[in-house]
């Protein structure tokens, strides 16, 4: 190769150096970490994205969470921990990063609402904000429970009591309804929470708390939400 081709390559590579960003020459050093991450979250996700989810699983008086996901740096399950121990965990809801546990008690007794604030993160964590006692409702060891969230309100009971509790999440005060017979349902969607119980009186709430509709569609009366009801 004569001096003139070798004198033309030198000054390309010194061109492309010099219109390539210090930052992306800094980022080759990292390509394999970025390309494992891109390859475990997928095709199409900026560098920058974030995603954390976290799960929950019963062992007898306890509640085990676990938070998993992925950040520009990896992934995998980054923490977890245990709430409890409760008397008797009936039913656990959700809603931004706010924790609900209905604990039913026993018979003779009061039900439980404990409210937490939940961090779904790289450094994830559980704090317990509130305990309060439903003492307009019946303990009972073996009542199937009944809880929602919606807006600011959060809707708990279960079919062994004709009473059902709204507690404002802002000031954590407890309001107590009833429908005349034992909760069979409480279920709420994006803007509708519903309440039916076995005479077949159903209240229908709006995302504001606000009292839209009592009477008498079915004890089996639902709102939609994306898990799902159960039907027979």
């Amino acid at each position: 190769m004569d001096t003139t081709s070798i004198a033309m390559r030198l000054c390309l590579i010194a061109a492309v150096l010099l219109v390539t960003p210090v930052s992306d020459i800094n980022a080759q050093s990292r390509l394999p970490a970025v390309r494992n991450v891109a390859a475990q979250i997928g095709p199409g996700h900026p560098r920058s994205v974030s995603w954390f989810a976290t799960t929950y699983e019963q062992f007898g008086e306890n509640i085990s969470w676990t938070t998993c996901g992925y950040d520009p740096t990896g992934s995998g399950c980054y923490g977890g921990g245990t709430i409890g121990p409760f008397v008797r965990p009936c039913s656990i809801a959700g809603s931004g990063n706010g924790v609900y546990v209905l604990d039913s008690g026993v018979s003779g007794g009061h039900p439980t609402l404990y409210i937490y604030k939940q961090v779904s993160s790289s450094t994830p964590s559980m704090d317990l904000l509130k305990q309060i006692e439903l003492s307009g409702l019946d303990g009972s060891g073996t009542a199937h429970c009944s809880l929602a969230v919606l807006g600011s309100w959060v809707y708990a009971g279960h079919d062994q009591s004709v009473y059902y509790a709204r507690v404002l999440r802002a000031d954590y005060s407890v309001h107590v309804d009833s429908c005349g017979a034992p909760i069979t349902s409480i279920t709420a969607s994006n803007n509708a929470a519903v309440v039916s119980s076995d005479s077949n009186c159903v209240v229908l709430y709006d995302n504001k708390g606000t009292w839209i509709q009592g009477g008498g569609e079915g004890s089996d009366t639902f709102v939609l939400n994306p898990t799902g009801y159960g039907l027979p």
